[in-house]
């Protein structure tokens, strides 16, 4: 099965952004309504499942916080649906008990259509940038 979200969006066995394949483990995936917020707490994710986040940052940067890590393997998938990261950047960053491995402020997404697939690892309280 193959949904299609704006030109250049497609969800199939993988997703792709812009033409690039974004390949998550797994076949389960949880599709957000587009953010267009300045800010977004992500409140729970679920397991073992791909969580992806559409994000449209047309009118302003946007900063988005992970939550706090409750199970490992949790796999969230942030992503520039409309291609205007390059204008207005995407933030991320983690929830203020967990850490985002290497990266003591966040990451940004800074180019158009770009993402950034992040897996929790519940032991260590860490976030992992794949």
């Amino acid at each position: 099965m193959t949904s299609n979200f704006f030109d250049n969006v497609v969800i199939s066995d993988t997703l792709t952004v812009g033409g690039n394949p974004i390949t998550p483990s797994g076949n389960s995936y949880i599709l957000s309504a587009i953010i267009t917020s300045s800010t977004y707490t992500i409140s729970s994710v679920t397991a073992n499942v791909n969580n992806i986040y559409q994000i449209d940052s047309t009118n302003n940067a946007i900063t988005i916080t992970l939550p706090l890590i409750t199970a490992t393997n949790a796999t969230i998938i942030i992503v520039d649906v409309a291609g205007k990261a390059g204008d207005n950047n995407i933030n991320i960053i983690p929830n203020v008990a967990d850490t985002l491995i290497t990266q003591t402020n966040g990451v940004s997404i800074d180019q158009n259509y770009n993402s950034y697939t992040i897996i929790s690892n519940n032991t260590t309280s860490n976030w992992i940038i794949i």
